[in-house]
């Protein structure tokens, strides 16, 4: 829809690019995702991150719902590398998932504070006093 983005935080600009371009300036190809269902051994930042491709890892959750995810250079040898360590670690995994960078992923990068839109309207000004018309007598 556009042939150039301006990334804008606190009121300067700080990124200008095709939307391709700045998404390819985060050296980013994937997102990979999964939920640990169970797992003899836990999984750790540090063995994630060994893992090929990998250059970010996000583990999250609470009440035995672990979510992880891999930010990646190459989603494939990142999800192999995934299965590979849960197969030797006695873990199984749900939702394996792969996406792809995203201009949301370039702002989260380059702000460090995601992007949030609320459903509620704007609040409406408010109404401007109304002001009394002085008419001619007709005398």
């Amino acid at each position: 829809l556009c042939d150039r983005i301006a990334i804008m935080d606190g009121g300067r600009v700080i990124a200008c690019d095709t939307p391709i371009g700045l998404i390819r300036s985060l050296n980013l190809e994937a997102v990979v995702s999964a939920t640990v269902l169970s797992s003899s051994t836990p999984l750790t930042e540090q063995t994630l991150g060994a893992i090929a491709g990998v250059s970010e890892v996000s583990i999250s959750g609470q009440n035995g719902n672990t979510q992880l995810k891999l930010h990646t250079s190459d989603a494939q040898a990142s999800i192999v590398g995934l299965l590979s360590l849960a197969n030797e670690t006695g873990t199984t995994l749900g939702d394996l998932a792969s996406t792809r960078a995203n201009l949301e992923n370039v702002f989260l990068s380059l702000t460090g504070r995601s992007y949030l839109q609320t459903d509620e309207p704007a609040a409406e000004a408010p109404p401007e006093p109304k002001r009394r018309r002085r008419g001619r007598s007709a005398t």
